[in-house]
């Protein structure tokens, strides 16, 4: 039967997934709303003054505030203020629509100029504490979604309403609430969101639980298992990315298992394998009636060694060691390098008198060694081993190492005495 690929599995939480678009979508409906309304409030405005202008010629400029009925035209339009300066610059008649609205001061010499001039000046203005800003920029999405009120400014020659006349007016008018009108559509388009997004979520939840979350964490718990020092492996027979992923784990927990017991300069086992391996040896000796010996050895000098011509060319000697104890051990014997220079042997079915003389071969082998340390030199080092016998000596692992690392110590502190001994024969 054909398995769906994680590649199919995927695709159908990323369809899931696509609800997220809402979110987007929304955001969209929102931004293109705003401008619409900002958009539509800015032409409103303009007709608004084009309408408030007829009206004005229809009834021709009195040099008094505007009467009843043209403040409730303007004050329906939505204006501020309505005021109109001579040459001057000069108040000559002002109407107030929001008397608790400051609408600023008389216009400067330069706008005067300007509009005296024939240009219609038009400026964006927000209402805040009472007073009507014309510098904070006109109102964009961001600052109608902040908050806030938003409206025109519009400077106009006078001469152009009133032929004949010289001076200025100014209208100020609000827009329409564009931030409650936002906001609205902000909470209209979030809950629509929000209902599609909720059987989204569960779908989303439910196919990353069967088809990933479930898969993952059972490799997670094997691996988990595997790094704990279990031999267990997980099911490989799927086709699909998921079955390429357990083969991919088991080939590296076998990897990690070879490499977990093996010391990778000598090629020898490490002490992690001796911890498990030795005790079931002897166990395995008294079980069985047999002899079984144990050789310790630590080479003698080597720190010298490394001192005089590098670690490099410490890691060849140590690498000649491992090949010599390879050698003599061959399938019968067991090697371990535990680290450093110290080496352990093991012998099944060998007397203490046997091993000893084992010892004594590897010692005359390691000693003729010659290993390479450049510019034509060669080095040479010495080990000294120590040996422990079952039954004669102990009858566990811990006593045998123990009683074998003791005499391996005694060995080397009788060739210090011996070399000492010699080097004062030569004084002599």
């Amino acid at each position: 039967m054909h398995q769906m690929s994680v590649a199919v599995k995927t695709w159908l939480i990323l369809s899931f997934a696509g609800f997220v678009v809402l979110f987007t979508a929304a955001g969209v409906v929102v931004w293109s709303s705003t401008q619409a309304s900002i958009g539509s409030a800015r032409r409103d405005a303009g007709e608004t003054v084009r309408s408030v202008l007829a009206e004005a010629r229809a009834r021709g400029f009195v040099n008094t505030p505007a009467s009843d009925a043209e403040g409730k035209a303007a004050a329906r339009f939505g204006f501020i203020a309505y005021e109109v300066f001579d040459a001057s610059g000069q108040l000559l008649a002002a109407e107030a629509f929001s008397p608790s609205i400051e609408v600023g001061t008389p216009p400067a010499a330069e706008l005067l100029a300007r509009v005296t001039q024939g240009e219609n000046i038009r400026y964006p203005v927000r209402f805040a504490d009472g007073v009507a800003h014309s510098d904070s920029g006109s109102a964009t999405v961001a600052r109608v979604i902040r908050g806030g009120e938003f409206g025109e400014e519009h400077w106009l020659p006078l001469g152009q309403i009133y032929p004949g006349l010289e001076g200025t007016l100014r209208l100020v008018l609000s827009y329409p609430d564009l931030t409650g009108s936002a906001r609205q559509t902000i909470f209209t388009t979030a809950a629509l969101a929000a209902v599609a997004l909720f059987p989204a979520v569960g779908g989303l939840w439910f196919l990353l639980n069967v088809f990933v979350s479930r898969p993952v964490r059972n490799v997670g718990r094997r691996a988990a298992r595997i790094a704990a020092g279990e031999s267990v492996r997980l099911p490989a027979d799927s086709g699909d990315e998921m079955g390429e992923l357990a083969r991919a784990v088991n080939l590296m927990a076998d990897a990690l298992e070879a490499r977990a017991v093996v010391d990778p300069m000598t090629g020898l086992y490490n002490l992690r394998h001796l911890a498990t391996h030795l005790e079931p040896a002897v166990m395995a000796a008294m079980a069985s009636g047999q002899a079984f010996s144990l050789v310790a050895g630590d080479l003698n000098r080597f720190k010298s060694v490394n001192d005089t011509y590098g670690h490099a060319v410490g890691d060849l000697v140590l690498k000649a060691v491992g090949e010599a104890l390879r050698e003599m051990a061959g399938e019968r014997f067991t090697c371990w390098r535990l680290g450093g220079d110290e080496f352990v042997i093991g012998l099944p079915s060998t007397s203490g008198e046997e091993a000893r003389s084992h010892a004594t071969t590897l010692e005359s082998r390691i000693a003729a060694l010659k290993v390479d340390a450049g510019n034509g030199s060669a080095v040479r080092v010495s080990i000294a081993f120590g040996v422990a016998a079952y039954p004669e000596d102990a009858d566990s692992a811990v006593a045998l190492l123990a009683i074998a690392d003791a005499r391996m110590y005694a060995a080397k502190a009788g060739l210090g005495d011996r070399r000492r001994g010699n080097r004062a024969a030569s004084a002599a």
